[in-house]
């Protein structure tokens, strides 16, 4: 049952708002261990939430927002120099 592997990921990992580097780094390891394979449904709820975790720590650390995609995650731009919002020549 999805359900119940999801919250044993989530009892596992104890993912919550990251307060220091430590936490950071721990899950940013945990996401990119889940990024390097194959995934389960739950995995993939679990990536998902450590993602958002990630990035709400970069925003308040001030990271631009191009380099908050948890371990340089491609944000599927084909030309990185073209930014959203801006006119294309």
């Amino acid at each position: 049952m999805p359900t119940v592997a999801y919250e044993q990921h989530l009892a596992e990992t104890m993912p919550a708002r990251v307060q220091n580097e430590e936490e950071y780094d721990l899950i940013r390891s945990r996401f990119g261990d889940l990024l390097s394979r194959r995934r389960t449904v739950a995995e993939d709820k679990l990536m998902d939430l450590l993602g958002v975790l990630i990035e709400d720590y970069d925003r308040r650390h001030s990271l631009p927002p191009e380099e908050s995609t948890p371990l340089g995650e491609d944000d599927g731009r084909s030309d990185p120099g073209i930014r959203p919002g801006e006119p294309c020549e």
